[in-house]
């Protein structure tokens, strides 16, 4: 027993630390063209840092380094160089691309700042937000931290999608372009074309690629409305009226919600049929993707630090 104790701590003192993670995963990326797969960054720590099997064939030890490398890629995305377009798979953003080396004290202060940064932000806004309710100010002033955990799901949904909206709409109008386009293409639209801008709300519009398997390839024409009211029905008709005669389907995105006429309108009968995607399931679709938000326990909690700089990160 004492023997198997003994080379299982040996196990452990071969992995690197993960300080020492940082560049060999940025270099992973670099290798294999901007992304890699979790397997493939592993891959090359492994060969950097000569760990065999007799090391990572124990379970224990090879959880360890796999969570080791994800406490890594988590870090390194906060801190802005990568990105996790889909689950498994890391690619560069814009400015990782130029960065090829780190420094892992660097890395880990802004990570320590970031997070009292959310922490301060977080509650400034939830406070501001609150406090526009009567019922909201009063129900605040008497929570504790730990209450704040338990009623989340009470107000919480108020307060991040709140927050969040203030700084969709705060965004550049390309920032927020981007944004979208992203959204889109992790549902599968491709080869998005841009062909102009709404006038006074900052949306656009524009087709993208889609490919049914028993349809081929088509493309679809988008819409996308950036504001807090409702999109009414006549928005939805004069969309429709832009569609080409043979098209299948066309899709209206909102950072606001869709009036009931509207819905009524994106399903008439004989016509091609408007995919709706309203402020509610971008949002959350957004809280999924982690992109500037995070989930702690029942708190959602919005980095209004990376809406406000995303012209800067992609």
């Amino acid at each position: 027993m004492a023997k198997r104790i003994t080379e299982e701590m040996r196990a452990y003192d071969a992995l690197p630390f993960m300080d020492d993670l940082f560049n060999p995963t940025l270099e992973a990326l670099h290798t294999h063209g901007g992304s890699a797969t979790n397997a493939q960054i592993e891959a090359l720590v492994r060969s950097q840092f000569e760990i065999g099997p007799d090391i990572v064939g124990r379970l224990n030890v090879k959880k360890e380094l796999a969570s080791r490398l994800a406490w890594t890629r988590t870090t390194l995305k906060r801190y802005g160089v990568i990105e996790n377009p889909r689950r498994g798979v890391w690619a560069l953003t814009s400015w990782g691309r130029s960065v090829r080396e780190v420094d892992a004290s660097d890395v880990r202060a802004y990570d320590v700042s970031r997070d009292k940064r959310l922490s301060y932000e977080y509650d400034r806004q939830l406070h501001e937000v609150s406090t526009r309710r009567p019922g909201d100010a009063a129900l605040m002033k008497s929570l504790t931290d730990t209450d704040l955990q338990v009623v989340g799901s009470l107000i919480g949904d108020d307060v991040w999608r709140e927050i969040l909206l203030v700084s969709l709409l705060a965004m550049s109008p390309k920032a927020f372009q981007h944004l979208c386009l992203r959204f889109l293409s992790e549902h599968g639209f491709t080869d998005a074309d841009v062909t102009g801008t709404t006038r006074n709300d900052g949306g656009f519009y524009g087709s993208v690629t889609v490919e049914w398997e028993d349809l081929g390839k088509h493309r679809v024409p988008f819409l996308v409305k950036r504001y807090r009211g409702k999109v009414n029905s006549v928005v939805v008709s004069e969309f429709r009226e832009t569609l080409a005669s043979d098209s299948l389907i066309g899709i209206v995105m909102t950072t606001g919600s869709f009036a009931e006429t509207a819905c009524r309108e994106a399903i008439k009968e004989g016509e091609a049929s408007i995919v709706m995607i309203d402020g509610e399931t971008f949002m959350e679709k957004v809280r999924q993707f982690g992109w500037g938000i995070r989930t702690v326990g029942k708190v959602v909690e919005v980095d209004t630090y990376y809406f406000d700089n995303y012209h800067l990160l992609y």
